[in-house]
């Protein structure tokens, strides 16, 4: 697990550490599940959308590591993701 959180920028066994990183995520989820943006796009996208987001407004580099991509399947950016990589960025914006 160590291995892990050090590939998505975590660099500590404290769980609060984890919660840095996807933290602004998690916070946002409600707001993203209620959002009409949403309606109908596939919960793995609406996620992948959602981490993607709050991990570019957080200024973490790689934002997209290798180790997501191999837990999730999708590349981010792409075609696919972008309209909900943009609403979920305007929505992780209200939140601030």
């Amino acid at each position: 697990m160590a291995d892990t959180h050090h590939r998505l920028s975590v660099l500590a066994q404290d769980p609060s550490a984890i919660h840095c990183v996807c933290g602004a995520a998690l916070s946002a989820m409600d707001r993203v599940v209620a959002s009409p943006l949403f309606i109908g796009c596939p919960p793995s996208i609406t996620a992948t959308a959602v981490m993607y987001a709050a991990r570019v407004a957080a200024g973490l580099l790689p934002a997209w590591p290798q180790a997501l991509l191999s837990l999730v399947g999708y590349h981010c950016p792409s075609d696919l993701l972008q309209p909900y990589v943009d609403a979920a960025m305007q929505l992780l914006a209200m939140q601030q």
